[in-house]
């Protein structure tokens, strides 16, 4: 009898050597040792049977590594695969093919746990669908904006004759906002990376990004709290 399990991941990684350290000994120490191959930004791909290679790689921004897979093969037709990519639905992909039952099982239950270690606090964030939620923020305050604005000065009979003007100031602002959030979103996605490979440099830039992020929720803070300390005091 063989075991067949396919398992996906769609939350945020963060993969650091130790991490790879401990999934390559996972495989090794159940089938045999992997063969990696790994896929860099600019198209180029990297293959070895020594994992070290791939922790020792220098990893630019301008090559650095987006894709990673390890797989091995044992006789009697026993396999494993887990691929990890960051421009897939999944994040990390496990294909699991072993004629015991229980080994299959375990390997994969542990390989969920080690994945679960790796979430980054921010991972619920990388499910948002910026785009959308921005549109609809945008047309509700430009809704909000000729509500309190420009509909309590006009009579019922100018009500009438201003819904076309109406438009065409809701319509540019949400045509902006269009294009801003495709920016927005860029931003985001680089803030909240939802695969990312410590490795070589990008340890450094991840590091850079986390201080950008912290940053930012600082500013939003403070202008919030200031906010609410300005309406206490010009009450």
């Amino acid at each position: 009898m063989q075991t067949n399990i396919q398992r996906q991941h769609k939350e945020a990684i963060i993969l650091t050597p130790e991490d790879l350290k401990a999934i390559s000994a996972l495989i090794t120490n159940n089938y045999a040792a992997p063969y990696i191959e790994a896929g860099c930004s600019e198209g180029s791909k990297l293959t070895t049977e020594d994992l070290q290679e791939i922790l020792d790689y220098e990893n630019p921004n301008f090559r650095r590594i987006e894709s990673l897979n390890l797989r091995t093969f044992q006789g009697k037709g026993s396999s494993i695969s887990i691929t990890f990519n960051a421009g897939a639905e999944s994040t990390c992909v496990i294909s699991i093919r072993d004629t015991e039952d229980k080994r299959a099982l375990a390997v994969a239950d542990e390989l969920g746990k080690r994945l679960t270690l790796c979430r980054p606090p921010y991972s619920p964030l990388t499910k948002l669908t910026f785009a959308m939620l921005g549109a609809i923020a945008l047309i509700l305050a430009a809704a909000v904006f000729v509500g309190l604005s420009v509909w309590p000065q006009l009579t019922s009979k100018q009500l009438e004759l201003s819904v076309g003007p109406l438009f065409k100031i809701v319509l540019p602002l949400v045509l902006v906002a269009m294009a801003l959030i495709s920016y927005i979103e860029r931003g985001w996605n680089w803030m909240f990376p939802r695969l990312w490979f410590s490795i070589g440099r990008q340890n450094g830039e991840l590091k850079k990004r986390e201080n950008v992020r912290n940053l930012i929720f600082v500013v939003i803070g403070l202008a919030f709290v200031i906010n609410i300390i300005a309406n206490m005091v010009t009450r």
